[in-house]
């Protein structure tokens, strides 16, 4: 604010008025008490000195709102309440009490930005999107297993945990069956022994629990059973069903994502989150979701793939091995350790291996086919080994 404090007016925070609207991209002006904005797209503001009344323009509707404390001039400067002027210009503002600092985001703008690293997976997800026919019933599964294993001299021990799924989606709902495995083979009897016999017993009966989830959106609820770990309520039996009851926010949205009409993009569903959450600490949402963005474009940012155009078809290729994503760290700013040459000639430190490859192909903007692979191995006295 040109070195210019915000002030306090009737619980009010006010500030230098030319500094905020210009700082949002608004054109400016001030005559005999008069202010005036006007931003890009064509909206107005306008405030009077001594009046609360804000007058603005949305298209072509015209809307007014007390600001709860009028314009005021403080050594020779202009001060207006910066939520009402804000909040008119499509902004959203959020007040922290304990840093009595105010979080002014624009949603759009901030989705917009993001979105500009991913434009390769958002035209994926897109079509990915236009490839499926909404009327249809479509059935899928899936299974997710983790397995780890202790290295000795002679042997090696392993246990493994998995996790089954079956689903049926509509435009009317999404159904799920899902079923854990459990097996805790030769670390039972080594690293699982020092468990409290009652967690290792909860452990064992976990294997085969099965859980089953309904979301309708003509019912506006989500529908659970399940047993032993899936268990959601004591009260509740393993055959009984408990309902959860969507608002109409949810619903719709629901019903937009199960009828193909919910456009996605990586950030948007990030953003969504975010805004939904209501508070904030230290960080603006702005760097909220900026830092939580960042991972993600580590693997899944633009400078990662190659993108090949033919007529009506698109191929799409990424690779990450270890030294790109050390030179993608680098080009984020993101901290990934010291690691000296004397370490790695010393064995001090080995350093992962890391493959990671992505290639897809879309015809007439439809996605035709995708295949990922990838492992992450990581060497030491407790190796992990991911594919």
């Amino acid at each position: 604010f040109g070195g210019l404090e915000p002030i306090a007016v009737n619980g009010r925070t006010l500030v230098p008025f030319r500094a905020l609207l210009e700082g949002l991209g608004a054109q400016v002006d001030y005559k005999d008490g008069r202010i005036t904005a006007k931003t890009e797209a064509g909206d107005t503001l306008t405030m009077y000195m001594g009046d609360s009344t804000l007058s603005y323009t949305v298209g072509d509707r015209l809307e007014e709102t007390d600001m709860g404390a009028a314009p005021t001039a403080v050594g020779g400067h202009v001060y207006i309440p910066v939520r009402a002027a804000a909040e008119a210009l499509g902004l959203d503002v959020y007040w922290v009490d304990y840093y009595e600092a105010a979080h002014l985001t624009d949603w759009d703008a901030l989705q917009a930005e993001v979105d500009s690293h991913f434009t390769c997976y958002n035209e994926l997800l897109a079509a990915s999107m236009a490839a499926v026919d909404w009327e249809k019933t479509y059935a899928g599964t899936g299974s997710l297993t983790l397995t780890g294993t202790l290295y000795g001299e002679k042997e090696n021990d392993s246990a493994s945990l998995s996790l089954d799924m079956n689903t049926l989606q509509s435009k009317d709902g999404v159904s799920a069956d899902l079923t854990l495995g459990v097996d805790l083979g030769e670390l039972e009897d080594t690293v699982f022994a020092s468990l409290p016999s009652e967690a290792l017993t909860l452990l064992q009966d976990a294997d085969g629990d099965q859980m089953s989830v309904l979301l309708n959106t003509k019912d506006g609820a989500v529908y659970f059973q399940g047993g032993g770990v899936f268990q959601l309520s004591s009260e509740q039996s393993e055959d009984q069903w408990l309902g959860i009851r969507m608002d109409t926010a949810q619903r719709a949205y629901f019903q937009k994502i199960l009828g193909g009409s919910q456009e996605f993009t990586l950030v948007r569903i990030l953003v969504e989150q975010q805004k939904s959450v209501g508070w904030y600490y230290a960080q603006s949402p702005w760097e909220t979701v900026m830092d939580s963005v960042l991972p993600l474009q580590l693997f899944l940012g633009d400078e990662n793939f190659t993108r090949k155009e033919s007529g009506n078809t698109v191929t799409y290729s990424a690779k990450l091995d270890l030294l790109t994503l050390k030179a993608r760290l680098d080009e984020l700013g993101m901290d990934y350790g010291e690691v000296g040459i004397a370490d790695l000639l010393t064995g001090q430190v080995q350093l992962p291996e890391v493959n990671l490859n992505l290639t897809a192909k879309t015809v007439d903007g439809k996605l035709q086919t995708m295949d990922c692979t990838g492992r992450i191995c990581v060497p030491g006295v407790l190796p992990v080994d991911v594919t």
